[in-house]
This record gives C-alpha cells, sequence and structure tokens, in this order.
C-alpha cells in the first residue's frame, strides 16, 4: 500500500555543513535482464534540476517508507543502502538515498514494502532544488527487484485513455482538458479510480509544460496547464497507469497569437 507522507525528505539530514561534492560518484550498472533505457530523462517532470552522475546505476538496500508525492505524482521511497553502497553517500549529511519513480515508469516496477530489502535501477542524480547542497537520488527508477519478484514486472496495455482538449489557444490562455480513463480488462470496460494521470505538453524543444493528477471515481481527470509557449503546434501525451495497468493517448493543440 503506498501511503501519502509530506516532508519524508525531512529523515534524510543530520545538519552537516558539509556538501556532497566528494560524493559525486556512482554505483556500477548491474547488467543483465534489465535493460538501461537510451533516453533516462524523457518522461522526467523539470529534468533541468538534476544533475545526471550515472544515466544507469544500481543499488540495493533496505527500504524505509513509501510514499506518494502529492504534486507530481512520483514514488518516494526511502532506502537505507547495502554497506557496500554506504561509500556513495556521506552518512553524516544523508541518511537515506531517495529513489523516485516518475508515473511514466510506474506499470514496470514492483513497489516494495516497508522493511524489506530490494534492488533498484535508475539513474544516479543530484537534485539540486531538493536542498540548499543537494540531494543524491536515483532518480527515475525505472525497475525495482525483491526477494519475491525477482525481475521487471511487466507492464499491462489495457486502458483506453481519451482526451477532451481545445484545437487551439491564444498565447497565455489557460489550457484546460478532460482525459477519462476505462479499463479494457472487464467487459464491458469500467472507469478507472484512482488512476495516476501524468500529461506533457513538447513541441520541438521538447517537454515544455507537464501535469499530473489522479482519476475520480468516474475515473476523469482534469488538468490545467497555461499556454506560455512561442505560436506553434504542440503534442499532447497523456499516460495513465494502477499498478501495472496502462494506457496512453496523444493529441495535438495550436498555441497562437490573438
Amino acid at each position: 500500500m503506498v501511503v501519502i507522507v509530506l516532508g519524508a525528505t525531512v529523515l534524510l539530514w543530520q545538519g552537516s555543513s558539509r556538501g556532497i561534492g566528494p560524493f559525486r560518484k556512482a554505483p556500477a550498472w548491474l547488467s543483465g535482464s534489465i535493460a538501461c533505457p537510451k533516453f533516462p530523462m524523457e518522461h522526467v517532470s523539470m529534468p533541468a534540476r538534476l544533475d545526471v552522475i550515472a544515466p544507469c546505476s544500481t543499488l540495493s538496500g533496505t527500504v524505509r517508507s513509501v510514499d506518494r508525492d502529492p504534486h507530481d505524482l512520483e514514488l518516494i521511497i526511502l532506502v537505507e543502502p547495502d554497506a557496500q553502497y554506504a561509500n556513495f553517500i556521506d552518512s553524516k549529511i544523508q541518511r537515506y538515498i531517495i529513489v523516485k519513480v516518475p508515473p511514466f515508469e510506474q506499470p514496470g516496477v514492483t513497489v516494495p514494502l516497508v522493511d524489506e530489502h530490494a534492488t533498484f535501477y535508475g539513474s544516479w542524480v543530484v537534485n539540486r532544488r531538493a536542498s540548499v547542497k543537494g540531494t543524491l537520488e536515483l532518480h527515475p527508477t525505472w525497475a525495482i527487484t525483491t526477494e519475491h519478484a525477482t525481475s521487471a514486472a511487466t507492464p499491462n496495455a489495457v486502458f483506453s485513455v481519451a482526451i477532451a482538449s481545445p484545437r487551439a489557444v491564444v498565447v497565455g490562455a489557460p489550457l484546460k482538458f478532460t482525459v477519462k480513463v476505462k479499463s479494457r480488462a472487464h467487459q464491458p470496460s469500467e472507469a478507472v479510480s484512482e488512476a495516476v494521470i501524468y500529461v506533457e505538453l513538447s513541441g520541438d524543444g521538447g517537454v515544455t509544460r507537464w501535469a499530473a493528477e489522479l482519476s475520480n471515481s468516474f475515473g476523469v481527470a482534469t488538468l490545467n496547464l497555461t499556454s506560455l509557449e512561442i505560436p506553434g503546434v504542440y503534442r499532447i501525451l497523456v499516460h495513465a497507469s494502477k499498478g501495472h495497468d496502462f494506457g496512453t493517448a496523444r493529441a495535438s493543440v495550436q498555441i497562437q497569437r490573438t
């Protein structure tokens, strides 16, 4: 069970005045059945806040908490690293490693239990916005294995996702659209409540806006962006997931001058 808890990162810091500079090295990638993505940061919200030390890295340790960020709906797992990984952090500054699973990666991840030992596969980064000194994270994380789940989870593309959005908006105007999620695992298909809805607005320069929301009891989520982009045609990507089930949909919108 995932519990929403604010302020989990308070457990991380021990009040040291030293920075994490000397610890900017990463655990090695354990190659095997789990692949290293070609573009690990492709669906990470605000990737500019992250300094990537190693695009692919592997960490093992004991889970101390599992939460969900209420803003971007990332899973946040605090991990006490095994002894062989302890030298990758300064224990006087950071007690646990933060493992983050963005919405786009969640269908392929087995969420471990608190106090369970697990191995995590992701990008080793410094989050410069998480604290004054920066925080070491495995972010994004795209696979987790445990004693009982010894391989990556298999996502199930069983969701149908519908987008209702305007075809055009003017620069600076609100961009409001509705997403409806149903599961084809049931006949007739059923609305999916509490699905994680993640949306990206992108143009030729990559992702410019993103939003995340949970669907209501009718399988519906309403999201709002602001069209502060250069006029042009932009792509909308919607990813909906719950557990290992997921679905995607795409649309486009034209942002134009008044």
